[in-house]
């Protein structure tokens, strides 16, 4: 009886040390992921900066067009000169 005392104390601590290099490894193996996630979360957050700067520098240049576009750097053209006694050529009107 004092031997199958004595064995279930080591029988006990046996289990209780493989339960713990379960958890131990369980643990590393989640340590691991949770890194290689932080390292993808933070390039994908360097990819959200660039774009952002990418698509306000586009605003920047669509705005300068649009204000080139609206507003030309040349004057417009004069109206075209007609001579004072001219009278503007009406169409015929159909014949019925």
């Amino acid at each position: 009886m004092d031997t199958l005392r004595a064995l279930t104390g080591w029988i006990l601590f046996v289990i209780m040390a493989i339960l713990a290099g379960f958890f131990w490894h369980q643990s590393d193996t989640r340590g691991k992921r949770i890194e290689d996630l932080t390292v993808r979360i933070s390039e994908i957050d360097a990819q959200i900066n660039r774009l952002t700067t990418d698509i306000i520098s586009l605003r920047e240049q669509l705005t300068e067009a649009e204000t080139l576009f609206e507003s030309p750097s040349f004057p417009a053209p004069p109206p075209p000169v007609t001579e004072p006694n001219s009278t503007p050529s009406v169409p015929d009107p159909p014949n019925p």
